[in-house]
Order: structure tokens, then C-alpha cells, then sequence
């Protein structure tokens, strides 16, 4: 084993290396960023030990033959072995360990240049990292990373160099399908400060690109102001972006989520309920809970990035959060089968597995709107009182898909009573489409004669055109999403 010694001499990071050094040939450094390093030991770094496992593997493909690698900074224990391997064609190529001491008694240093002591050829590697129990290692990432099929990382990611004196490009393809991968919303600088959900919501905007479905938001180790007794709620509101904050937010509600009893500094993950196919939306934050929840931030970002608080579009910061994208299978050219056993039509409840797809976004009485968003429906569907004789018609408005089949009609079922349909179809626009929605509903039931003083479910269902008939009672992740009015008749 090798030690690594940083001395700082006029502000420059020196490294004594031993046989694992910076030696005087001639060559050149291809990276697997084109940018600066992140001083950040958090967030995306390829992490081994601390709370991560102990081992890690980077794999990657070079048309140049190399002699060296370069880390552009490590966060370590001091003078705690971190051992490497590279791999190749199943055989182990190259192996060795070091320990990194600076000049401060850390563990903490930058451009650390592990000598191969031989050059190795042009070829795919795997490059296995480990410590001991009770050690770690953090490896610094770039902000400007190669595509995401030239390097396989088993979960973060690093900036690490090749030396070479070879032309080649350096890094190339593996080929990859990246089924599933996380990357930053925002390419940021600076330090816009830690801002609070409490003080109102927080709202940016997410583009996702061709070939991918969004399904998390994450907060990247999200504050909570030191709070350890619960009650850190959030809640996540995604809308398809439409060029300004209020057309926006004034469109359909397309996915949500939330988040509870959030840990301080921990990554405050939104499992979106619906994930979004490709195209900019708006997601906005807000705090449910009694204590303080919400995100770090840059001052700056580069590009398109747009940010709102409490409606109002903000330059002053950029939260720290990033996107969970995976890979949007295209869909069937034939439509599947059903099993003989389970032919279609009938009466079933909503099945995601069987191509449902639904929003119910707002419920009306008497034409006038009581509830708009989920939470709001959530409520106001537990019981619509009608006793004092004032409700004449109750209304649920919100959309409906199915990958398989096409929409006949949308109808109503009060109690176990059998299906009422009627032309409840409203032609959907473009953002719900996207969606997944074929038709808008708004299911409208005249109640006047409804008069024996009992309560009533009021359920929402819809006629496809192979025969099935869906009560719209979806439930993701134990929320009640179901389209339905608990009603109490005079």
C-alpha cells in the first residue's frame, strides 16, 4: 500500500505519490467530464463506505491506450486504504491500494493520480473500488458529464481522467440502453441559500427528454432546519408547462406525490403517482406539515431555468433537486390479448396492469365549483350534504385512458344500483393527451329526486369499447384517488 501526502504549497495542491505518482512523459488527460469538479462531498458523488457499501464499480470503454488515472478530488478517511482493481475480459489487469494523509491531518485530497506502471490498451474496463469497515471514500463528480451510455457507474458519479499518448477521442460508447437514470435540474453556482416551503410555494420547471418517462422529483438532502420530531410534510403538484406560471397551474393536474416526516438532509424523494412521457412541465412544492421543510439552493444556473414562489417568477435561487427518469417503453403495434380465462367486458375495478389511466381533478354542485386538486376532491367527495334540499346535480370532472381499448362512453353507478350512461364525453387537450388520456368527463347526476334522507356513493365508471366497464376507483400508493361523491339525499 501506497500513502498519498497533500502539501499545500502557495495554494496549490501537491501530491507525493511514491510509485503512485505523477511521472515527467509526455501525454495528455482524457476526462470523463468536460467541466470544472464539484466541491460537493454530497449529492452525486460515487460514494463507497460511510452509508453506501464498501464497494463500487465504474464501467467504461476507451479507443486510447492509458498509463494513469486521475481523480479529480477524494473525500476519504485519513490515511484509510482505498484499494482498486481494473478489469478486463473477466480477468483482473491491474490492482493496488493507497491511503490519502493532506497537509491538515484529513483525507481530503484533489488530483490524485494513481500510476498503473504499465500501459494498458484501448478496450472496455471495470474499474472496482473499495475501503475497509469503518472507512469511506467520496469521489468528486464534474458538471458537465459524457452522455450516459459511455459510462456505467454502479450509483453516483465521478470525474476521472485517463492518461494517454495516443489521438484518440478517449472515452466512447458502451452501447448502453439506460433504462433508468437521475440527472440535476438545474446546472448551478454558487450558494442561493436554504428556502423554506413555509414561506410559500416553490414551483420550477422540468423538461424530459425524448425516450423518457419522469417518475421522482428529488430534493437533494433537503433541510428540515435541524427538526427530529416528524411532521416535515411536502406535498408535489406537476402540470404541463405552458409558458407562464398562471396558464400552467391553470391547466390539468397530471401527477402528484408527497413526501412525510422528512429526516434533515436527507434526499426528499416525490414518487410521482403518474409518470410524465417527454415535454416540460411545472412542478410545484408546497409544506403540509407543522415543521419546516424544504430545499437548498444554488444563486445561479445556467440556461432555460425558470423558478416561482408563491406564484411569482424568482432569480435569486435555485433549488437543488434532480429528476429520476426511466426509459418509456414504446408501446405494442397489436394490442395484447386477453387470457381465454379472463375475457374482456363486464363490470371490473380500475387496473393499471390492463391500461387504466385517469385524473379526477375537480367536483361541481349546483355548476359551481367546490374542489379543484387532489387534496381539495380528497375532502370535499367524503360528503356532499344535501339534506337542507339546496343540491340539484352533482358533478366529477376529470380524464380517462386505456392503452388497449378506446372509450365508449362515461356513466355513473349510485350505490349497487346498475350503470347510467350518458354523454358525459369532453374532448382533451393537448396536455392531457400527452398524458395518457383519451377523453376529458364530466359525469353530471341530476339528484333533485333523491329524497330519503340516506347517503349515497356516487361512482364514477366508464364503458370501453370492448365491453369492460371501470369503476374509476384507482388508489396509488394508498391515496384515495377514487372518483366517487358521498352524497346525503333530503
Amino acid at each position: 500500500m501506497k500513502k498519498i501526502i497533500a502539501l499545500i504549497i502557495a495554494a496549490a495542491m501537491l501530491i507525493a505519490l511514491a510509485t503512485i505518482g505523477v511521472s515527467a512523459d509526455e501525454g495528455r488527460y482524457v476526462w470523463s467530464d468536460t467541466g470544472a469538479y464539484a466541491e460537493d462531498p454530497w449529492n452525486h458523488t460515487f460514494r463507497i463506505g460511510n452509508d453506501d457499501p464498501l464497494t463500487g464499480s465504474i464501467r467504461f470503454k476507451t479507443d486510447v491506450s492509458f498509463s494513469k488515472i486521475q481523480f479529480a478530488k477524494i473525500w476519504s478517511k485519513a490515511e484509510a486504504p482505498i484499494s482498486i482493481e481494473l478489469v478486463s475480459g473477466g480477468s483482473a489487469v491491474f490492482s493496488d491500494s493507497f491511503a490519502l494523509l493532506a497537509e491538515n491531518g484529513s483525507g481530503d485530497v484533489a488530483n490524485v493520480v494513481v500510476d498503473l506502471g504499465k500501459t494498458l490498451p484501448a478496450g472496455e474496463y471495470t474499474l472496482n473500488l473499495s475501503v475497509d469497515a469503518g472507512a469511506y471514500a467520496f469521489f468528486a463528480y464534474g458538471n458537465q458529464p459524457l452522455p450516459d451510455d459511455f459510462i456505467e457507474y454502479e450509483r453516483g458519479r465521478t470525474m476521472f481522467g485517463l492518461y494517454t499518448t495516443d489521438s484518440g477521442n478517449g472515452f466512447v460508447s458502451l452501447g448502453l440502453v439506460i433504462e433508468e437514470k437521475t440527472v440535476d435540474v438545474f446546472n448551478g453556482s454558487g450558494d442561493g441559500g436554504p428556502q423554506n416551503l413555509q414561506g410559500g410555494p416553490i414551483a420550477v420547471v422540468i423538461t424530459v427528454p425524448e425516450g423518457y418517462k419522469l417518475a421522482e422529483i428529488i430534493g437533494l438532502n433537503s433541510p428540515t432546519w435541524s427538526n427530529p420530531d416528524g411532521g416535515s410534510d411536502a406535498t408535489v403538484e406537476v402540470y404541463a408547462w405552458d409558458g407562464d406560471y398562471d396558464s400552467s397551474v391553470g391547466g390539468a393536474m397530471l401527477a402528484s406525490a408527497e413526501v412525510i416526516d422528512h429526516p434533515d438532509n436527507g434526499n426528499a424523494v416525490f414518487a410521482l403517482d403518474n409518470a410524465l412521457s417527454a415535454g416540460s412541465y411545472l412542478a410545484e412544492f408546497s409544506a403540509t406539515g407543522e415543521k419546516p421543510i424544504g430545499f437548498w439552493s444554488f444563486g445561479a444556473a445556467e440556461g432555460d431555468a425558470y423558478v416561482f414562489q408563491n406564484g411569482n417568477e424568482v432569480t435569486t435561487f435555485y433549488p437543488k433537486m434532480a429528476v429520476k427518469l426511466v426509459l418509456d417503453a414504446q408501446p405494442a403495434t397489436e394490442p395484447e390479448t386477453q387470457p381465454a380465462t379472463e375475457p374482456a367486458g363486464g363490470l371490473r375495478d380500475f387496473d393499471a396492469g390492463k391500461g387504466d389511466l385517469m385524473s379526477y381533478d375537480q367536483i361541481l354542485v349546483n355548476g359551481a365549483e367546490i374542489a379543484n386538486g387532489n387534496d381539495a376532491v380528497i375532502a370535499a367527495k367524503a360528503l356532499v350534504d344535501g339534506s337542507d334540499g339546496s343540491v340539484q346535480t352533482i358533478a366529477m370532472h376529470g380524464w380517462f385512458g386505456n392503452k388497449n381499448a378506446k372509450i365508449d362512453s362515461f356513466g355513473y353507478m349510485i350505490d349497487d344500483k346498475a350503470p347510467v350512461f350518458g354523454d358525459f364525453k369532453v374532448d382533451a387537450e393537448q396536455a392531457v393527451i400527452d398524458a395518457g388520456g383519451e377523453y376529458r368527463y364530466t359525469i353530471t347526476v341530476d339528484v333533485s329526486g333523491i329524497t330519503d334522507g340516506k347517503t349515497h356513493k356516487i361512482q364514477a365508471v366508464v364503458k370501453l369499447e370492448n365491453g369492460d366497464i371501470v369503476k374509476m376507483n384507482r388508489n396509488a400508493d394508498g391515496k384515495d384517488r377514487d372518483a366517487y361523491v358521498n352524497y346525503k339525499a333530503q
